[in-house]
């Protein structure tokens, strides 16, 4: 139980919105986020305390509570409000470019969905429970692909990205400079974009591709629930991740591809599938940077269980993925390559929710942001590199990391805290530390390196 109200407390204080932001003075809205700073480093801390072996007393007991399906049921309940709230939310305050959702739509697809969620919780002893949860993630997707028209004044991200396909299917270098809304290069590496390839193909909606990002990352993480043994916490825990209001407000981002890789890494790492772990992580490091920052946590692991050669092994498969994903762009013009992925964002800065780069800046130069945040990641490295030994602990340093990287980062947007929590749902259904053997093969079990099963 403990962990569900964990999750739901980071998920929504991550994710969570300022709109009186631009009615402060910078100083005083900066210090009014260092109380919420402080409170999400905390509740994090206290995610993995009460999972520790050394968890003891009230803790101990409240994360030992089994999720019973009443409990699973209230808190499917209560994320579908905020979600179907958020839909009638935005839809005032984008009304202006097309959004239209109003209060009797949001409360007939909340009953539509609560209705279900009756239905299967009370049917079979709440076995089935978890499908709730995909249904409304689905419904609410597809209610937001019809009633919020994607609109580059709201967000540039996917009309960026199509204008970028339909460019390369028209032979020219994506790369280059566009006129949607503002100007702007192109800025996001292949992996993210060309993903979305298939949605410009066919001449459909990319939140498409988001929302079958989101349902297979949903059912990726009910297999790896499953498969430990922990089918009961994939109501509660899958609502308080897929279901929460910021996904919903957030449909016309990118950020369900990302969901998606780290779910297949996670849940491969879990399993102990190395090829499928290395193959996504190729895909992921072309796609996304702050996927990047769990990739030496990934190697270290790789080391303890198998050795340098399967270290070797992930490294060329990495080589590999850059080589197909990256490479052609390189070789078509690498100067417009580097303007728009990495020079872009040079001397931006701009931070609207909980951080620690506001202050971190009053000490260090703008343009030394980036080495200090190198130096903070090596520094965290050094310290837990050696104690990676199982998928569990993977998991823990990923999530750590990431928040060390975002939180001191130059740009921060609400969106990049579902980032962590997506970690923790994984972290969630991996074995317990006091399970032997952690949650891969040990060095001496060869199949796994031949198979990657």
């Amino acid at each position: 139980m403990l962990d569900t109200v964990l999750l739901a407390m980071v998920t929504l204080l991550g994710g969570m919105l300022f709109p009186l932001r631009k009615s402060m003075p910078e100083l005083s809205f900066q210090l009014s986020l260092l109380p919420l700073t402080a409170l999400y480093l905390a509740l994090v801390l206290a995610w993995f305390g009460a999972g520790s072996k050394r968890a003891s007393g009230l803790f101990a007991r409240l994360h030992d509570m089994p999720l019973s399906p009443r409990f699973s049921m209230a808190v499917i309940a209560f994320f579908l409000v905020l979600s179907t709230g958020m839909t009638v939310y935005e839809g005032r305050l984008f009304s202006s470019m097309g959004y239209s959702m109003s209060p009797a739509g949001a409360v007939l697809l909340l009953a539509s969905l609560l209705a279900v969620v009756a239905v299967l919780g009370f049917s079979s002893g709440g076995r089935h429970l978890g499908w709730s949860v995909l249904v409304s993630l689905a419904a609410i997707q597809l209610v937001s692909i019809r009633n919020f028209p994607l609109d580059p004044a709201r967000s540039d991200m996917l009309p960026l990205i199509e204008a970028a396909c339909k460019r390369l299917l028209s032979g020219l270098d994506p790369y280059s400079e566009y006129v949607i809304h503002d100007w702007l290069r192109l800025t996001y590496l292949p992996g993210l974009w060309l993903t979305y390839m298939p949605a410009v193909l066919l001449g459909i909606d990319p939140r498409f591709v988001n929302l079958l990002c989101l349902a297979s990352a949903f059912l990726v993480f009910r297999h790896s629930a499953l498969t430990a043994g922990r089918e009961a916490v994939v109501p509660a825990l899958g609502a308080v991740f897929f279901l929460n209001p910021w996904l919903a407000f957030r449909h016309d981002v990118y950020l369900p591809v990302v969901i998606l890789q780290i779910a297949l890494f996670s849940a491969a790492v879990l399993q102990g599938r190395v090829r499928l772990a290395n193959a996504v992580f190729a895909w992921a490091l072309c796609t996304y940077q702050f996927l990047w920052v769990a990739f030496p946590f990934y190697l270290a692991l790789q080391y303890r269980r198998y050795g340098s050669r399967a270290v070797l092994g992930t490294l060329a498969w990495a080589a590999g993925g850059v080589l197909l994903l990256v490479g052609p762009f390189l070789a078509w013009s690498a100067q417009q390559f580097y303007f728009g992925v990495i020079r872009s964002w040079r001397g931006a800065f701009n931070v609207e929710t909980i951080n620690l780069s506001y202050w971190i800046l009053g000490i260090v130069p703008l343009r030394l942001v980036k080495a200090v945040q190198a130096g903070l990641l090596l520094v965290f490295c050094a310290l837990t590199l050696r104690r990676i030994v199982s998928g569990r602990s993977f998991l823990a340093a990923a999530t750590a990391a990431t928040i060390l990287v975002i939180l001191t980062n130059q740009l921060i947007w609400h969106y990049f805290f579902i980032i962590p929590p997506l970690y923790l749902l994984f972290h969630a259904v991996a074995p317990a530390p006091d399970r032997a053997g952690g949650s891969l093969p040990g060095r001496t079990d060869p199949c796994c390196l031949m198979t990657g099963d």
